[in-house]
């Protein structure tokens, strides 16, 4: 199986604080892989190194390929292989819903005349035809959700990470996001590495490594770290996980 990301051995340092403790790990593509942890476990910094808003103290990471901290490769930005989505969504309110879709194309490149084909897709994929020419201030958690999220693949990525999503969002629009997430692994081909607190969405993941105290002290599969810790449920386990390793 093709590994897109591969995180050797990272380290991040600030100052004399350690907040990322020689962590590994590697994604199939096409694939689901969640990171888990309580607030301050270090995922979030785990992701902006690998998005490059971060650079490691030290440790290595691969994306398609690409050496992230050499930043190209053969003339090619490992960034243009990734969309983000992070825990603040990145909507301008004083714009639509259509602006603010043509904003990120033009972010990414995208020609006014693909820009506007590809967001034709995407108002017919994510249903946003009563809604499209709205001021996404006037929308709701859900919808600006959706938004984001629509903002982040529209220049077709092939890996979106994405930072603890669902945070401001009703059990509805967690379970519509999931789906679309599950849907665009399965039939895009697309890699997700999402962070998340929320172990019931973890169960959506392929793969989980979870994270305590800067370090990744558990990973597998949902059913099988259930298996292995007697476990009912992911929350269960993880406690026994984060007690066990005390």
């Amino acid at each position: 199986m093709n590994k897109i990301i591969i995180v050797d051995d990272l380290v991040k340092e600030y100052g004399s604080k350690t907040v990322v403790r020689n962590i590994s790990f590697n994604i199939t593509s096409g694939s689901i892989y969640g990171l888990l942890g309580a607030n301050g476990a270090g995922k979030t910094t785990v992701i902006k190194m690998i998005i490059g808003l971060v650079q490691p103290t030290s440790g290595s990471i691969y994306i398609d390929g690409i050496n992230a901290k050499l930043g190209k490769n053969n003339g090619t930005d490992f960034k243009s292989k990734i969309g983000y989505m992070g825990q603040q969504f990145n909507l301008y309110n004083q714009l639509t819903v259509r602006q603010n879709l043509m904003l990120h194309a033009g972010c990414h490149y995208i020609g006014r005349r693909n820009g506007n084909i590809r967001i034709e897709e995407l108002i017919t994929d994510f249903q946003l035809s009563d809604i499209i020419d709205v001021s996404t201030a006037k929308l709701s958690a859900g919808q600006q959700q959706k938004i984001a999220f629509a903002c982040s693949i529209i220049h077709r990525p092939k890996i979106v990470v994405v930072d603890e999503p669902t945070n401001q969002s009703d059990q509805n629009s967690k379970r519509i996001f999931w789906e679309q997430i599950t849907s665009l692994s399965k039939q895009s081909g697309i890699t997700f590495l999402v962070t998340t607190h929320n172990l019931f969405e973890a169960e959506y993941c392929n793969y989980i490594s979870i994270m305590d105290g800067g370090i990744i002290k558990e990973a597998g599969t949902p059913s099988g770290i259930k298996s292995k810790y007697n476990a009912d449920s992911l929350t269960e386990a993880f406690r026994r996980i984060v007690k066990n390793n005390k």
